[in-house]
């Protein structure tokens, strides 16, 4: 019988294809963040805020697919590939496996910009009349958690303090914060990141210090940030079925079809005809004259 050993454990064949499918199989694919296209491209005409969120949430679904995708890569152990040498085959996989986890993580930091975009354009939060392509990328480069969470805490109604609690609970949950501020920005911003399977060390370390005995200088303040390959993609498989479960909440929370009833038309294309707008918590309206 086939058996495969890898690190300390040791796999049959069908046991092996089993993990692998299982691992798969519980990373859900939103399906339900994929809104009709008519009715998506229908509601523009009524509400340029509202489509704009629409628009972000298929952007959403596909971005979750791809963080999904390259963490189900990354939990893989063994690739048929010539990209990698085999000649150290477990160092070799190992390094494949690290480079998929550093695109799921990026990706799924991305999730939480986009949220926060549906919110700015649903809600018009970001003040500007849409009336040019300049003004529309000037809206979206306003658009991050500090500014977001400042007009929300202006305008101070019920609704405006529920949404702002939600996304805190998101924002601040430790994971996510682990994700962000350690993970993503280290990616990003601060070195890289390294990984127990495949530590790299210096030849030799170099302090400088003062006439004090302070330290001025270290080189192992060089050193990327170090994280376990399987503990990660652990920590990611969480963060995977929260961030479903944040979009989904904000989703519903703005609630855009409240505002809007779907009838049926005189061919296979749906009327949208506008209700009274409930949730509108700002003064600026796209579509006022």
């Amino acid at each position: 019988m086939l058996k495969i050993t890898y690190g300390e454990e040791e796999y049959t064949w069908d046991e092996w294809e089993e993990m692998h499918k299982n691992f798969a199989e519980s990373l859900e694919l939103p399906q339900d963040l994929l809104i009709d296209k008519f009715i998506a491209d229908g509601m523009i005409m009524h509400d340029v805020g509202y489509s704009i969120s629409i628009s972000m949430l298929t952007e959403i679904y596909h971005i979750i697919a791809s963080a999904r995708f390259n963490l189900i890569n990354a939990f893989n152990k063994l690739y048929e590939s010539n990209v990698i040498s085999h000649g150290n085959s477990y160092l070799a996989h190992t390094w494949m496996r690290g480079e998929y986890l550093k695109n799921s993580i990026l990706i799924y930091n991305s999730v939480e910009d986009y949220v926060y975009q549906m919110i700015w354009f649903a809600y018009d939060l970001h003040g500007t009349r849409l009336d040019g392509h300049k003004a529309y990328q000037s809206a979206l480069k306003k658009c991050n958690f500090g500014n977001l969470s400042n007009e929300l805490e202006r305008i101070k109604t019920d609704n405006s303090k529920e949404l702002l609690s939600l996304i805190k609970k998101y924002r601040f949950n430790q994971n996510i914060k682990h994700l962000r501020e350690k993970l993503a920005n280290n990616l990003k911003h601060r070195g890289n990141l390294q990984f127990d399977e495949l530590s790299r060390t210096r030849l030799f370390g170099y302090t400088q210090k003062n006439t004090k005995g302070e330290v001025t200088f270290s080189s192992d303040w060089l050193a990327p940030v170090t994280v376990n390959i399987d503990d990660t993609i652990d920590e990611l498989s969480e963060i995977h079925r929260y961030s479903i479960e944040f979009v989904n909440d904000i989703f519903n929370y703005i609630n855009v079809f409240e505002s809007f009833e779907i009838v049926k038309g005189p061919t296979f294309n749906p009327l949208i005809q506008i209700k009274e707008i409930s949730k509108k918590i700002n003064k600026y309206y796209n579509n006022a004259k």
